[in-house]
């Protein structure tokens, strides 16, 4: 069984998924920003190959970029505390490169694209510009194995998308549960959730 967290923990990844859609039961990234895991379920997912994968795009990123005289900062933990709240959200972004009065945030993506991937460097974005990097303008890339999207700039409504679904992952009550194809991917064992689907 999982504890209960001081006050929720909103990993970025978690709140991506939702945001984008790309998991439809938001009962489970609630849970998880609600609590510490003590168990997970078991799964096939090949964790040493993805690092692998995803460390060698990122060292191939990082050289690049030095060599086009850049100062790379690699994989720096960021934590938002939201304003007059006790909610953190939390975040490592693959990628940070100043040049002049913009920051460009690189997220490396071993997988398939999804939806997700440009929602989380958003995420990383909008971060960013409430902290270290306040005052300058923000742009993203995420990169795959074989392309590359670019975000120029935060849609305009990103912000009240951003607080909406905080409120979601934060609030003391949980979003309907929506066990189904979803749980393939979950971490969630039917200890902390009844309703799971194997």
């Amino acid at each position: 069984m999982a504890n209960l967290r001081e006050s929720p923990y909103i990993w970025v990844t978690w709140l991506a998924k939702i945001m984008a859609g790309d998991i439809t039961c938001q009962w489970q990234s609630w849970f998880r920003s609600q609590n510490k895991e003590i168990e997970k379920q078991p799964d096939d997912f090949d964790l040493v190959g993805w690092k692998m994968d995803h460390t060698k795009m990122l060292t191939e990123l990082k050289e690049k970029l030095i060599k086009e005289n850049y100062s790379p900062i690699i994989e720096q933990s960021v934590k938002y505390k939201i304003p007059n709240l006790d909610i953190t959200v939390a975040a490592k972004p693959d990628c940070i490169i100043e040049k002049k009065d913009v920051v460009i945030i690189y997220d490396c993506k071993t997988g398939k694209e999804r939806s997700s991937d440009q929602v989380q460097v958003m995420i990383y974005m909008y971060l960013l510009s409430k902290g270290k990097f306040s005052g300058k303008q923000s742009k993203g890339v995420v990169i795959y194995k074989d392309k590359k999207i670019e975000i120029p700039n935060l849609p305009e409504n990103f912000e009240d998308n951003f607080n909406f679904f905080v409120n979601v992952l934060s609030s003391p009550k949980p979003p309907t549960k929506n066990p189904g194809a979803d749980c393939k991917f979950c971490s969630i064992t039917k200890n902390d959730c009844s309703e799971r689907v194997d």
